[in-house]
């Protein structure tokens, strides 16, 4: 996405227009015409922008269908200078637009009322665009199931590394075992107190003498915490590698649990041209 900044143009015989200047990559200053159509026939329904380039090139954008499809675009300059004509048209109206519907409020009353109205329906529409095509990109259960599935894994690595190292398991007594790592966990005692009790139970006392593998260890944890059998757990979380992989909904994580303190720190790219970099928030 390219940025710039939006001025209202004056002296345009079609309205409204706005001019924006966009900057290139190689940093030359390219200037657009943009129209924002939201008032006549389905425009107040589904209102568009129509850019217009220097060379006579037009392209249209649905602007409640682009924010439906694509959350992030509502960032776009373009869809902004629509917003921002919205923003601006609620803000003069709204000390207008109590009881104008009245038979002796003049013509131009009621047509203030109106714009008014489709200002308003315009940006409750940009609103509820936005929760309908969260909700219609919804992710598999099975990658769901896998997310909340890590919140566990965090203790419970932490306690698998700590079993696996050679001077811990000389320690014969599993109480002492526990001890240690509920040392090693208080940091996070609410995610450690279901560790603890894995440990404790016929599921999980095996792993105390032999943590084996990270999977099956895992898998048996989660199992425990969740009360689904161990086939269920496996099953779904091989499926949610395999979506995983093929939706790339990877840093979704690392926007619903931040509080794993996890290792974040690298770029996650929204749209062109705008890049978030995730990092632990605690730090």
């Amino acid at each position: 996405m390219k940025s710039g900044k939006v001025e209202e143009m004056t002296d345009k015989p079609k309205g409204p227009f706005f001019l924006i200047k966009m900057i290139e990559k190689k940093g030359a200053p390219v200037w657009v015409d943009i129209r924002i159509d939201d008032w006549d026939g389905r425009d107040r329904e589904y209102p568009r922008i129509t850019v217009i380039y220097e060379d006579g090139n037009e392209v249209v954008i649905d602007i409640i269908r682009t924010v439906l499809n694509n959350t992030v675009s509502i960032g776009h300059p373009f869809i902004l200078a629509a917003i921002h004509r919205w923003e601006q048209i609620i803000r003069y109206h709204h000390a207008l637009a109590r009881d104008r519907r009245g038979a002796s409020v003049s013509a131009t009353r009621r047509i203030q009322f109106e714009r008014y109205t489709v200002a308003k329906n315009h940006l409750e529409n940009i609103g509820k665009a936005l929760l309908k095509g969260a909700k219609a990109r919804a992710i598999d259960k099975e990658i769901a199931f896998s997310f909340h599935t890590r919140i566990y894994e965090y203790a419970l690595h932490r306690a698998w590394n700590l079993l696996s190292e050679g001077t811990v398991k000389k320690i014969k007594n599993d109480e002492a075992k526990i001890r240690l790592i509920l040392e090693k966990l208080s940091a996070i005692p609410d995610l450690a107190e279901s560790v603890i009790a894995f440990l404790r139970s016929t599921k999980g006392k095996r792993f105390l003498h032999k943590p084996g593998n990270w999977q099956t260890i895992c898998n048996a944890y989660i199992s425990f915490c969740l009360r689904v059998d161990v086939g269920t757990v496996r099953a779904y979380r091989s499926k949610a590698k395999r979506k995983i992989e093929e939706t790339q909904d990877e840093a979704l994580f690392d926007y619903l649990f931040p509080e794993t303190r996890r290792k974040i720190n690298r770029l996650q790219p929204l749209i062109p041209g705008l890049t978030v970099r995730l990092t632990d928030s605690n730090r």
